[in-house]
């Protein structure tokens, strides 16, 4: 499951995930508006070297959300 957008204002967040197990079918099966408690971020950050005059940024899969955040911020 990956990050891929929110709406501070309007109090929304979007997901991308593919279903392979019970708990990602679960959260398949909420409708807009239902409530689930979050917990993250986890796993391996990283930063952004600035000294780097064109920042490059490679993704594929599920994992091309973060990418597409970090390219709009």
């Amino acid at each position: 499951m990956s990050y891929l957008r929110t709406n501070a204002k309007n109090k929304w967040v979007e997901f991308l995930y593919r279903i392979v197990g019970p708990g990602l079918k679960a959260l398949s099966q909420l409708q807009p508006g239902d409530e689930v408690d979050l917990m993250g971020p986890i796993g391996n950050g990283f930063r952004y070297d600035k000294t780097h005059q064109i920042p490059v940024l490679i993704g594929g899969g599920v994992g091309i959300p973060p990418v597409l955040f970090l390219a709009e911020y």
